[in-house]
């Protein structure tokens, strides 16, 4: 049986660790240029030159220009900031607003049962009209947006917390905590909640892959970064005008994009997958 057993599992146990290895590794790369990435950029962003405009890669600079002769290297880094930013902001906040309904929706009575249904009803709205929405009431701008994934994501937030509360609650020690005359909220606050620290953990950095996505996506649209700023979705919109005579412009902010994003869903699966082979604890 050790054959077989060490056989079959074996690669499957070395693809969800290299999963983890390579989501943490961008993942992190990521969250540390949004601390560190301006301090590491070797010029200005905003600072062109137009002598050097649309120069292409080289040593001195390994992304090459814009069509302001900005260096794309600085602007990547610069650009880490407000892209993984917002991102981190957006799945933060979406959290911070659904998670009490989420919770409240996994007990009992008709106060539980509407709080649902309202996150029902707004999970029924598509997420691009959502989005714009909310950017209608927030206005355009980088801020617009970090508070439009946190609004927009609110309700799948809710819907994660509360199917995470559910399991938990079904769990024997939590079950004899109520038995014994525990009140709703101390059942809720020390044995649910522990309980769905993992998987809403998965939800989060699942989110903010997909948020990453989604303001780069808006950014694309200039619902986003002001002009000039260093921004990836802005920079990728800038770049399509010259996707055949200057097609680095494009390419360093679409692969910033690209592995980020990569990097957080590599991590939420691996998490998601840890937490099956444990058996869903939290």
């Amino acid at each position: 049986m050790t054959g077989p057993r060490s056989t079959v599992h074996g690669p499957r146990s070395w693809s969800g660790g290299a999963s983890l290895v390579v989501g943490l590794a961008f993942a992190g790369l990521s969250a540390a240029l949004a601390l560190a990435g301006p301090a590491l950029a070797p010029e200005d962003p905003r600072a062109g030159d137009l002598a050097r405009a649309y120069a292409a890669p080289s040593p001195g600079r390994p992304l090459g220009s814009d069509e302001q002769g900005r260096d794309l290297f600085s602007r990547t880094l610069s650009g880490a900031r407000p892209s993984v930013g917002i991102a981190l902001f957006g799945a933060a906040g979406a959290l911070a607003l659904g998670a009490p309904a989420g919770l409240l929706g996994a007990g009992r009575g008709l106060l539980a049962g509407a709080a649902m249904r309202g996150v029902d009803v707004l999970l029924a709205f598509p997420s691009l009209l959502f989005a714009l929405a909310v950017l209608a009431v927030t206005g355009p701008g980088l801020g617009g947006v970090a508070a439009t994934l946190a609004i927009s994501g609110a309700p799948a937030a809710a819907r994660a917390v509360h199917a995470a509360a559910l399991s938990a609650a079904a769990r024997a020690h939590v079950e004899a905590a109520r038995a014994l005359g525990v009140s709703p909220l101390g059942v809720a606050l020390r044995h649910v909640a522990p309980l769905c620290a993992g998987p809403v953990a998965v939800w989060a950095t699942q989110r903010i892959g997909q948020g990453l996505l989604a303001a780069a996506g808006l950014s694309f649209l200039g619902l986003g970064a002001p002009p000039g700023e260093p921004e990836w979705g802005a920079m990728l919109a800038r770049g399509r005008d010259y996707a055949v005579t200057a097609p680095w412009l494009m390419l360093a902010p679409g692969l910033a994009i690209t592995l980020t994003a990569l990097g957080w869903n590599l991590l939420g699966d691996a998490l998601a997958a840890r937490l099956a082979a444990r058996g869903g604890g939290g």
